[in-house]
């Protein structure tokens, strides 16, 4: 690939991260919270919202130990659980989508 054309790509690819993370919900922080057993996610824009594990099919009956474990992608739009192998998607979670079976055909 020439260079100005891997360049070129390189700031679309820029332009449209920041456009999405101007309108998109993205997660600044998420933690599992004991007491009321919900995963806790803030957005950048300062929101907070829970869900129950319970509704996500392999968070399911884990352990809070493991709950807690989760971490926040890079660009914000997942949360990842690497001991129990889980990916949810931050826009989906908001959606009401909290697995496939969430997911109308």
């Amino acid at each position: 690939m020439k260079s100005r054309t891997f360049d070129e790509q390189y700031e679309r690819a820029k332009k449209a991260g920041e456009e999405a993370n101007k309108s998109e919900p993205r997660a600044e922080s998420a933690r599992y919270d004991s007491r009321t057993k919900r995963i806790v996610v803030r957005l950048r824009n300062g929101e907070d919202f829970s869900f129950s594990p319970e509704r996500v099919p392999r968070l399911r009956g884990a352990s809070p130990f493991d709950l807690a474990s989760v971490k926040v992608s890079p660009s914000g739009a997942g949360l990842r659980w690497e001991r129990l192998d889980e990916d949810l998607s931050v826009p989906a979670l908001l959606q009401g989508i909290f697995g496939p079976a969430d997911i109308a055909d």
